[in-house]
């Protein structure tokens, strides 16, 4: 294909692309050979690609899919891109499987197509399935609710637990279904027993608040357990609440300060909360009201309005800072903003 010769307006496109380090331009660049008898003529250029695409040419199947997707030289069409971008992607080709990923999502909100979703999530970036599941939700519509739930369900398909754990969250929440603690119980026991340390903190929650299942702290216990095993910073917190009470496990106010420091490593604020009574009540540790206000701050700054309250307290008292009724009520308005009652 000599410089001079017309050339396929997708061919002619992806050689502009060249100095912008463009992948597909540059695979092209490295086989102007292969593609010199191609014609200049639309039809006749893409039937030839078609031809080559067929006979197991991946750059040609990639170039079609651009084709279609942008128009060039062919009429647009999103769902044709996507038969030749697959076609490269289930042989391999990581440029493929990118553009596969891409339209999958939009193309099942166009179409009510669920395969779409299953064919990217087969690729095995659950990640950009579940996203687009998470983005739905945040639109709050009934319609975008509903195919977030889809997404999710053919998510499970891929063999991985999170989608599992996101229809639970719906359903606990009763976003796009009826609310039922039962069937997100299901689901976050799904997850659970895959090992996906979110479901299991869930599932544990569920048992400790006896939400659509036989409140037992003994089992919330060995759920939150195996999820803080694999350091999930929630769990610990809520472990370490159990053992603070001796609900479930026994009483220890140690095991509990453990658990809770290391949730706030973790950026828990509420175990951050909680590493400050423990420093202010002397439990567990030696009573620091100094350590208190520490960890009562880190909790505030964090966000956490029993944080900002707390806080306010210590400054109230003149506890570990010295006494200011400004910085108090301050602290306490911010708190009772955030709907805080104690406040």
């Amino acid at each position: 294909m000599d410089g001079d010769e017309a050339r396929p307006a997708i061919l002619e496109w992806l050689l502009e692309r060249d100095k912008e380090d463009y992948e597909p331009s540059m695979r092209l660049r490295s086989r102007l050979d292969d593609f010199s008898d191609i014609p200049a003529d639309g039809s006749e250029a893409m039937a030839c690609l078609e031809s080559m695409a067929k006979d197991g040419d991946l750059d040609a199947c990639c170039f079609l899919g651009l084709a279609l997707e942008k128009g060039i030289g062919a009429e647009a069409s999103d769902r044709d891109a996507f038969g030749w971008y697959r076609m490269a992607a289930d042989r391999g080709d990581e440029f493929a499987r990118r553009r596969t990923e891409s339209l999958s999502v939009p193309l099942f909100l166009r179409y009510d197509d669920q395969d779409y979703v299953g064919i990217a999530a087969g690729y095995g970036n659950v990640e950009y399935v579940l996203q687009a599941g998470v983005d739905l939700e945040k639109e709050n519509t009934e319609r975008s609710l509903k195919k977030a739930m889809e997404i999710y369900k053919k998510a499970t398909e891929s063999g991985d637990p999170r989608p599992y754990r996101f229809i639970g969250n719906l359903y606990e929440r009763g976003l796009g279904v009826e609310a039922s603690n039962e069937k997100a119980v299901e689901y976050y026991r799904k997850a659970a027993e895959m090992g996906f340390d979110i479901a299991q903190c869930d599932l544990g929650y569920m048992y400790d608040k006896g939400m659509g299942v036989e409140q037992s702290y003994e089992e919330a216990a060995e759920w939150y357990r195996k999820s803080a095993e694999q350091g999930y910073p929630r769990a610990m917190n809520n472990l370490g609440l159990l053992y603070h009470q001796g609900l479930g496990v026994e009483k220890s106010y140690e095991k509990a300060f453990e658990l809770y420091m290391e949730a706030a490593s973790g950026a828990d604020t509420d175990a951050a909360n909680n590493v400050g009574i423990m420093y202010e009540n002397g439990l567990g540790v030696e009573q620091s009201y100094e350590e208190a206000v520490k960890w009562f701050r880190l909790a505030a700054d964090l966000g956490l309005p029993m944080g900002e309250y707390n806080l306010g307290r210590m400054y109230k008292e003149g506890l570990g800072v010295e006494q200011s009724y400004e910085k108090a009520l301050k602290l306490f308005r911010s708190s009772a903003e955030s709907c805080n009652p104690r406040a």
